[in-house]
């Protein structure tokens, strides 16, 4: 059996979620007005970057949010109540310098879309959104920073702070100096989301274990930490999604008792500056399995050796268990502009503010 559901438990919608609030009925006021103003004049700050000549762009639609590839192209769809105009930004591969921007033209209650023919699983792509900037009001709109999809289901690569203090700057929306405005490309420290192909094979039918709680017995895994030093398992296997499904690791847990393993965070996280985080309550992508623990690569396959882990674990008797922290993130405390964040309300008021 064939599934194109994503790890994460949200359902895909039946039809297209259109709500018939048009881009002209968002952009009606003196306020968005300055801010389309200003996104022209933040265009001109960032000229390194391409259109490619003869791409169809069609209007795609607003559901689901994030990427989703169908075969013959992908649709997106983000979130952006508040803004003025948003780009999205096609990579070659994590960390390229090679930018094709695409602006979204199509608006549906705050959701900016499009579908682009031709682009497949693997696809690397962030975003660029321009708008006000006014900190104290909450509005810290910078077209000059790089951001993820918060639906995106994979991460190419880690934050890249840089050796120094000019370096790691460029992830943060405001200078060092006098906490001003910055108008440095994030985009050479900045990871790309990858388009991934939902599809995966289930087996004729999916052998998902029900138990009543009172008869759960959970072991907490870190999945590095538990199969990091496993004797039985090759060294590349070590530390990784495929290495809990080795025999000699459902052999243990079984002798054990265990009914169930809670996975601590599994969520795409990253660390922060001159610091390795290794629990992973650090989280920034909590759709995204950590790309870090996955054998098989960074580019979208770490969605495809997660799923077969859990469909091991359930063939073997075992429920999965996520903990998810949603409390705090790689951006709290600091305002890195990392994530067009899912709801527009969410948004630092001043510098140093969670």
């Amino acid at each position: 059996m064939v599934s194109r559901f994503a790890i994460c438990p949200v359902r895909l919608p039946k039809g297209p979620l259109r709500l018939l609030l048009r881009q002209n009925d968002l952009i009606c006021g003196p306020e968005l007005m300055r801010a389309a103003s200003l996104a022209a004049l933040d265009c001109t700050r960032n000229p390194c970057w391409t259109a490619r000549v003869g791409r169809k762009v069609l209007p795609g639609s607003a559901a689901p949010l994030g990427a989703l590839f169908d075969g013959q192209g992908t649709n997106f769809a983000i979130y952006a109540a508040g803004a003025a105009r948003v780009w999205l930004c096609l990579f070659d591969a994590a960390h390229a310098s090679g930018e094709e921007r695409v602006e979204l033209t199509e608006v549906d209650a705050y959701v900016w879309h499009c579908y682009l023919p031709g682009i497949a699983a693997g696809q690397r792509y962030a975003y660029r959104v321009a708008g006000d900037w006014d900190p104290d009001h909450g509005k810290r709109w910078n077209v000059a920073k790089l951001l993820l999809d918060p639906y995106a289901l994979a991460v190419d690569g880690p934050l890249n702070w840089g050796a120094s203090d000019a370096d790691a700057e460029r992830l943060f929306d405001y200078r060092f100096a006098d906490g001003s405005r910055s108008d440095l490309d994030s985009a050479p420290g900045m990871p790309r989301c990858v388009v991934v192909d939902r599809s995966f094979d289930w087996g004729d039918r999916e052998a998902r274990p029900h138990r009543e709680l009172a008869d759960t017995v959970i072991y907490e895994i870190h999945v590095r930490a538990f199969t990091c030093q496993h004797p039985g398992l090759a060294p590349a296997e070590q530390g990784t999604y495929k290495g809990l499904t080795h025999p000699d690791v459902l052999k243990y847990l079984s002798d054990l008792g265990v009914t169930a393993v809670e996975l601590m965070p599994v969520q795409q996280f990253f660390s922060n500056r001159g610091e390795t985080n290794f629990w992973g309550y650090n989280p920034v992508c909590w759709m995204a399995p950590h790309g870090a623990y996955a054998l098989a690569g960074r580019g979208g396959e770490q969605v495809a050796e997660f799923k077969e882990m859990v469909r091991v674990l359930h063939e073997a008797g075992f429920e999965v268990f996520l903990d998810v922290v949603f409390n705090h993130t790689v951006e709290g405390g600091n305002p890195q502009y990392l994530q067009l964040k899912v709801h527009a309300g969410w948004v630092r008021v001043r510098a140093g503010a969670a």
